[in-house]
């Protein structure tokens, strides 16, 4: 083998050690777009130097197992997926990305099998190494020794603190690398070597340890999961309307808006948008439909097929070489995938596995063509050049999206950074490049809205307005609802986006005419992509009441008491409505509601209490401050501009679907 050749096989073992473990804070996700960068990275130049092995050789290698077809069946499933039903592709395959990072993850899974096809051991030990090293760092921030190192950012000093992102993939993670621990240790016949497999065990079944008792129920770390009533629930519905490709790939938050069922209110994370599903496998089933379940489910009886073959073996069969260990890891993540929601961490290390337990064939295709001359040597390398240019050609490509891409990532980061510091002027300059280098990122838009409107609302309280200032105002509110409305035709299918837009709406409604209007559009529309969530029924019932039609805004809060009938703030809203229409009788029986779901002598408790006795007085009472969770809906307010500001033609909310 050619330095070419151990140069791939150095690149990709350093990408399956590094690729676990990277964290930065150059990105405003510190743990998944890290590690997806460097793998996509590794995967780039590994294929670059297969690339110029085929024309430096002449021939094209590869290495066929019995997994290949499930593997690219997946990767086909969820590509298309993206491609053809995800409304915004930068989740799919920029962030979250786990797109990318299984198309990443395929090409990584034959690129191993062919680099590694002799002999597979450098695999599965680097892949060890790196588990260990998760521990390591699990157990110092467990200790507290992190903690005394001050350059160190602050999440990094927390004692749940996990390279993985989460105590649960550290769990999956390091349990199902004990196996491959233990066969490589009894395996091992070098003294030096076996003592150093032994205090690596020790290391990584401690840190399964400690990271098994975090995601206990009841501790801090403990991970907050869907419960599978409602997975289950969100899979069939989104089935229902897309049968084949499901929600999209990266699209699950929108299906579980849209399809929640009612009976998710009565859970204690009734408030919580969930991005995944309870299990990796019903996550999949709902963002990649038939197609992705039925090529994962073959993937998994093509595992459990060969496992078959393997299990049950004796101990001494089991001790004498690795293979059974890594196969026996390949079996624990298999499972975990069934059963347990997964990032991208699991899922690459689940890939590498299974190309670690893979038996393949070599196959060589020879590349050269006769040459007659010395001069038609290059005619000689044309068959190697007609497969190296498209490799070379679309790492390059990807190569430039993805760095402008990357760029408006790090760019996005400082605003967040700059707001943090109180940087006003910062933040909206760095949201800005964000957004230019990268308009097609949602929530780039959604926050670049949000500082318009804070810097709208924070002029407009000045006293004795300039001409000049009236006009800024202007500008930042028509930037703020062109940054809303681009989130809008980004993703529709986003509840949260018609309500970033509606809430822009309703926040200039008190100095410019026709939002009320278009407030209550958008936050109809976010009713409808979200129906069982009270409280935007809450938010649309404030905007009825505070344009006077108290008979709808009545209606919505009768609805989100029927969509959660324990929301003590919805009681609140609807006593409100009732005591605006005349309706006493109705207003107190709301009230008394209020007061036997707020906890006792609690300053909500108070201010439903003394509400409740001029109700019974029937007298009108004032808004009280100082309450932790019932807000009244909104009066209406006088304009602060005078006179309002004209809301140009533009400013209507995107066409529904």
């Amino acid at each position: 083998m050619g330095i070419l050749g151990r140069l791939e096989k150095y690149v990709l073992l350093t990408t399956i050690l590094v690729f676990p473990l990277l964290v930065l804070t150059l990105f405003s996700n510190f743990f998944d777009l890290p590690k997806l960068t460097f793998l996509v990275l590794g995967v780039s130049i590994a294929l670059l130097i297969k690339a110029a092995r085929a024309v430096s050789e002449s021939s094209f290698s590869v290495s066929l197992s019995r997994f290949d077809l499930g593997v690219l069946a997946v990767g086909l499933a969820y590509l298309a997926s993206a491609m053809f039903v995800t409304p915004n592709k930068m989740e799919a395959f920029l962030f979250p990305g786990f797109t990318t990072a299984v198309v990443a993850s395929v090409i990584l899974f034959f690129l191993v099998n062919s680099a590694f096809s002799k002999e597979k051991s450098p695999v599965v030990k680097t892949l060890f190494f790196s588990g260990v090293l998760a521990s390591l760092v699990s157990l110092l921030a467990v200790s507290g020794i992190m903690a005394k190192v001050p350059q160190l950012p602050d999440f990094a000093k927390d004692a749940a603190f996990s390279l993985l992102g989460g105590k649960l993939p550290e769990v999956v993670l390091l349990g199902a690398l004990l196996p491959l621990g233990a066969s490589l240790l009894l395996s091992e016949k070098e003294a030096v070597r076996k003592l150093f497999f032994a205090v690596s065990l020790v290391v990584l079944g401690l840190g399964f340890a400690v990271s098994l008792w975090g995601v206990l129920p009841g501790k801090p770390s403990s991970p907050s999961v869907v419960d599978w009533n409602t997975s289950w629930n969100v899979a069939v519905d989104t089935l229902k309307e897309s049968p084949f490709l499901g929600a999209g790939a990266g699209n699950y938050i929108s299906a579980f808006g849209r399809f929640k069922p009612l009976s998710y209110n009565a859970t204690d994370f009734w408030a919580v948008k969930f991005a995944s599903s309870s299990s990796h496998a019903l996550t999949l089933l709902t963002e990649t439909g038939i197609l992705g379940i039925a090529a994962f489910s073959f993937l998994i009886l093509l595992i459990f097929r060969e496992l078959k073959k393997t299990f049950p073996k004796s101990f001494p069969e089991f001790a004498s070489s690795w293979e059974y260990g890594a196969k026996a890891s390949l079996a624990i993540v298999s499972l975990c995938l069934i059963l347990l929601p997964a990032n991208l961490v699991i899922w690459v290390v689940f890939v590498v596995l299974l190309a670690a337990s893979a038996e393949t064939k070599d196959f060589t295709l020879n590349l050269s063509a006769h040459a007659a001359s010395a001069e038609s040597s290059f005619s000689s390398k044309f068959p190697a050049f007609f497969i190296a240019v498209p490799i070379v050609a679309a790492v390059v490509v990807l190569g430039y999206f993805s760095q402008t891409a990357l760029m408006a990532e790090v760019a996005f980061k400082k605003s967040l950074d700059a707001f943090a510091q109180n940087d006003g002027r910062s933040t909206y300059e760095l949201m800005q490049q964000a957004v230019g280098l990268n308009p097609y990122v949602d929530r780039y838009h959604s926050a670049y809205a949000q500082v318009n409107m804070a810097l709208a609302r924070a002029i407009a309280q000045n006293e004795n307005l300039t001409d000049q200032e009236r006009e800024t105002i202007a500008q930042l509110v028509q930037q703020a609802i062109r940054e809303g409305k681009a989130t809008v035709t980004l993703n529709p299918q986003r509840a949260g986006n018609w309500e970033l837009l509606a809430a822009i709406y309703q926040s200039i409604m008190p100095f410019a005419e026709g939002a009320d209007a278009f407030a209550v559009q958008s936050f109809s529309q976010a009713v409808l992509l979200d129906p069982v969530n009270p409280n935007l029924r809450i938010s649309l019932g404030g905007i009825y009441y505070a344009l006077g039609r108290y008979d709808e805004a009545i209606r919505m809060f009768e609805l989100a008491v029927l969509a959660k009938a324990d929301l003590a703030n919805a009681h609140y809203n609807l006593s409100a409505g009732y005591r605006e229409k005349g309706d006493i009788q109705r207003a107190i029986e709301a009230m008394t509601n209020v007061l036997a779901l707020v906890e006792a002598d609690s300053p909500d408790w108070e201010l439903a209490k003394s509400e409740l006795e001029a109700l019974e007085k029937r007298r009108p009472t004032q808004e009280t401050e100082g309450t932790d969770n019932l807000t009244p809906p909104r009066e209406a307010e006088e304009p602060a501009i005078t006179p309002p500001l004209e809301l140009p033609e533009d400013a209507t909310p995107p066409a529904t679907q």
